[in-house]
């Protein structure tokens, strides 16, 4: 902006010094030239008066003097008579002069005229004498390119001192003007007190920094939004440039990968894990073809599932997302799934085997008389066998579905263990087994036929494993959030490294499917009983825990909210 003000001041100041000298120049040439013509006239007259008085021989007298002005009188035909600056007879005839012409023919006659060079401007004043002669004067000047030349040097001397100044002012005065300036508030545009013509910019400012807060609050949220969500994203988020360095990355995919520290931002992928599958997806995501690899650490099955990131114009992979998803629950259930059919296959060919072998002997007469009614007494038992098993399956299957429309009931859980008890007393005592009933009253909002069946599972459960004489106790308790169900026996108990899946479906301590000496279903059962059990529990939004020792005996605990 300096050079800016220092150039127009300069330009503004050497047009004025150019137009200054000029017009002065012209003007004072004018005024010189008018002051030099009347000089002139004014000898004419007061040579011709002295002529008029003394004759020719005036002219005679003036020779003897230094006269500045050159004298010529011309005869009537322009014949130069005298010439006080030459040699009269050597002259050219005159008649064709401008000036000798207007006087002979007005009386007084002038002209001017410039030299070849231009430097020299001649005036030449005529008059006509009472005898026809003509006497003229003639003065000799500067012209005025030659006074214009003559200005030149100061001039130039005169542009440079005002360059000099137009330097110093043009800094004084940009300071003066920029100081304002200066010291704007650009936080608070429209609250400064500055030049009127910067109102329209300071406002038009003023509305930009509104706007780009607004934008930038906008980005601002977006930003915090985008956090918020995949840092709490139970999957594993991580996002990667072209060149493999981490430009975003989740929590969950640092638990997920096992990566140690929270700060992987502008690290390399190879120094959040060197896994081959994770390596493998990231490299095929930056040659713009998706992927998907399974990831194995410990215990932990993840899928990766990698993306890449394209621009819109030039379609050119400019990164790759990665997703890191758990499937350790979904590889586990379909595992469970896989054992459940396998296991339901089993189970119900076991006693379809029995009732098909039972019914081929009796349709081929291999059976005695005799033997018939027992037979058909182990052919009702293999098929009431099966129709437990279906039932539990379909019943698991409704607890599975959750929005099963079981009727609820307020239940009394100290009154529904004692009307199993009561069933269960039979079976105890072929067993040697004293069944026994503590605590009291605790009533909670369950399904009846539900609770009753758990209730069963558990005692039945304790009564097989237990080896009599001995005892099982129910316990039945309430505190101020739930109500507690108790089972506890002194049987044979659970190995250690069986007690996590007692719950799953058709498991069996024994792990060998055990039947009685005649191939029915023994201590075993279907298997699923502690699977029911764990169902109604989860259908209630109850707690169950299981605390065992080989030899000691087990005890389960399930809660019911109140």
């Amino acid at each position: 902006m300096k050079r800016r003000i220092f150039t127009a001041m300069c330009i503004i100041a050497m047009v004025s010094i150019i137009l200054t000298a000029f017009f002065m120049t012209v003007l004072s040439y004018r005024q010189f030239q008018n002051g030099l013509k009347q000089e002139l006239q004014n000898e004419t007259v007061y040579v011709a008066a002295a002529m008029a008085e003394e004759g020719e021989s005036f002219l005679t007298q003036l020779e003897t003097e230094a006269h500045k002005n050159r004298i010529t009188l011309i005869d009537t035909d322009g014949t130069v008579i005298y010439d006080n600056e030459a040699v009269a007879n050597k002259m050219e005839n005159h008649s064709d002069r401008e000036e000798v012409q207007e006087a002979l023919e007005y009386g007084v006659g002038e002209s001017t005229r410039l030299s070849d060079t231009l430097g020299q401007q001649t005036y030449y004043y005529a008059v006509s004498l009472n005898d026809g002669t003509v006497l003229r004067l003639a003065a000799t000047g500067d012209s005025v390119y030659s006074a214009l030349w003559s200005m030149l040097p100061w001039i130039i001397v005169l542009a440079v001192v005002i360059a000099a100044f137009a330097f110093w002012l043009s800094r004084r005065q940009t300071h003066w003007i920029l100081a304002p300036v200066n010291t704007l508030d650009l936080d608070h545009p429209v609250e400064n007190d500055v030049y009127e013509e910067l109102s329209p910019l300071l406002t038009k400012i003023h509305h930009q920094k509104e706007d780009l807060r607004s934008q930038m609050e906008q980005m601002h949220r977006n930003q915090e939004e985008f956090a918020a969500i995949t840092e709490n994203m139970s999957e594993g988020l991580i996002v990667i440039g072209a060149d493999k360095h981490i430009l975003s990355v989740n929590h969950s995919a640092l638990k997920l990968l096992g990566a140690k520290g929270d700060h992987y931002e502008g690290a390399h992928i190879l120094e959040l894990n060197r896994n081959l599958s994770l390596q493998k997806v990231a490299d095929q995501a930056l040659e713009g073809v998706s992927s998907e690899e399974t990831f194995t650490r410990g215990e932990l099955i993840c899928r990766l599932h990698a993306s890449p990131v394209r621009t819109e114009s030039e379609d050119a992979v400019k990164g790759a997302i990665i997703l890191v998803l758990d499937v350790t629950e979904s590889q586990k259930t379909e595992r469970l799934r896989r054992e459940f059919s396998a296991n339901v296959s089993h189970e119900l060919k076991t006693p379809l085997t029995a009732i098909s072998g039972y019914a081929e002997m009796m349709q081929n007469g291999m059976v005695k008389e005799g033997d018939f009614v027992s037979f058909s007494g182990r052919i009702y038992e293999e098929a009431q066998r099966l129709i437990a098993l279906i039932d539990d399956v379909m019943e698991i299957s409704r607890l599975d579905e959750k929005n099963s429309d079981y009727l609820w009931e307020t239940v009394d859980l100290y009154g529904a263990a004692q009307t199993v008890m009561e069933r269960l007393t039979p079976t105890a005592q072929d067993h040697e087994i004293q069944l026994k009933l503590e605590g009291g009253k605790a009533e909670i909002q369950a399904v009846p036929r539900l609770i009753d069946e758990l209730i069963y599972n558990l005692v039945e459960n304790a009564i097989k494993y237990s080896n009599g004489p001995s005892d099982v106790v129910v316990t039945v308790e309430k505190d101020e959030n739930s109500a507690v169900l108790t089972v506890k026996d002194r049987g044979i108990g659970i190995p250690q490294e069986y007690q996590s899946r007692v719950f799953e479906r058709f498991f069996r301590v024994d792990q060998s499917h055990s039947r009685d000496e005649n191939g029915t279903a023994g201590a075993g059962g279907t298997g699923l009983g502690l699977a029911i059990v764990k169902h109604v529990v989860s259908y209630h939004h109850g707690h169950i825990s299981l605390e065992s020792g080989e030899g000691t005996g087990t005890k389960i605990t399930v809660a019911f909210p109140l």
